[in-house]
């Protein structure tokens, strides 16, 4: 997904009714063993969200900045997931 709008910017809450919808979509589907693109897609969306919120965060910041924070983020999760702290929403 290739989010041009700035964060925060008009487009905003149309961006966050669209990316909504999409994980509701994707929770509907129950693929077993089968790797969904919409999933792919989501996770893609998500990635570019996350992105966006660290270069509005860190202005100054390389694109290089932005990967090693995103996935500094990621390990953060991970690691609160792995350990019990992260429950996903049923």
């Amino acid at each position: 997904m290739n989010v041009n709008a700035e964060p925060g910017s008009e487009f905003q809450p149309l961006m966050d009714d669209i990316f909504r919808e999409k994980v509701l979509r994707a929770r509907a589907k129950k693929v077993e063993g089968v790797l969904s693109l919409e999933g792919f897609d989501l996770f893609e969306g998500a990635l570019a969200f996350i992105r966006d919120g660290v270069r509005a965060q860190l202005p100054g910041a390389t694109e290089e900045d932005v990967q090693a924070e995103v996935a500094r983020r990621l390990e953060i999760g991970r690691r609160l997931a792995e350990h019990g702290f992260y429950r996903p929403a049923a």
